[in-house]
């Protein structure tokens, strides 16, 4: 006969010992909820990805191209309102002032300013089919621009310009080869450029752009 002791010995020897060393049930159970939740998870982006494509692809069919501005009007209708009133004046400026010959035109995207066909055949000779750019003026991300080849062309122009803003005492003057940049709309010198547009005529645009083609 077994002791109590002995007793009780010999059934826990019978018995399965827990393993303190395995996880807890419940640690188990959340870990498999969690694989569960992920894999729903996992399907439900698939679906939605799935959705959006469908979904974007029909926008792609639905949407129709932005169209180029047809007109000057149209151009400045479209920039920022902050700008327009800048811009509209720019351009009066430039028609009140530019030479006989030159012609507005939409050109590479922005109010152009060209030596029609009419009067110089050749054309750009870049791009035959455009007429010969003379001027430029565009809205762009942080400024205004307006492009003037004569500058590009004619260093005593360019000094010219240069002092004249100068004296206007409206800040530093922001210009790279061809290219005004005026980054303030309270300080636009349209009286400025009013009479640069005056310092060129067409005969004397084609005659430096004629110098400046390298021979055939």
């Amino acid at each position: 006969m077994l002791l109590p002791e002995e007793a009780i010995e010999s059934e826990n020897q019978g018995r399965k010992q827990p393993d303190w060393k395995a996880k807890p049930i419940y640690i188990i159970m959340e870990k498999t909820e969690n694989r569960k939740q992920k894999t729903e998870n996992r399907k439900q982006k698939a679906v939605t990805r799935n959705l959006c494509r469908e979904e974007g692809e029909s926008m792609k069919k639905e949407s129709r191209p932005i169209e180029k501005p047809m007109t000057p009007e149209d151009y400045i209708s479209r920039q920022p309102e902050e700008r327009r009133a800048a811009l509209t004046e720019l351009r009066q400026a430039i028609l009140e002032n530019l030479p006989k010959g030159f012609q507005e035109v939409m050109q590479y995207g922005m109010i152009g300013y060209a030596v029609p066909h009419a009067l110089f055949p050749e054309g750009y000779h870049a791009n035959p089919g455009e007429p010969l750019p003379f001027m430029g003026l565009a809205n762009q991300k942080g400024y205004i621009a307006i492009y003037h080849m004569g500058l590009y062309a004619d260093k005593p122009l360019t000094e010219w310009f240069e002092k004249s803003y100068e004296a206007l005492g409206i800040g530093k003057l922001d210009m790279g080869k061809s290219c005004i940049r005026l980054k303030k709309m309270s300080r636009i010198p349209k009286e400025l450029i009013g009479e640069l547009c005056t310092k060129m005529t067409v005969e004397e645009y084609i005659e430096i752009y004629r110098k400046s083609r390298p021979e055939k």
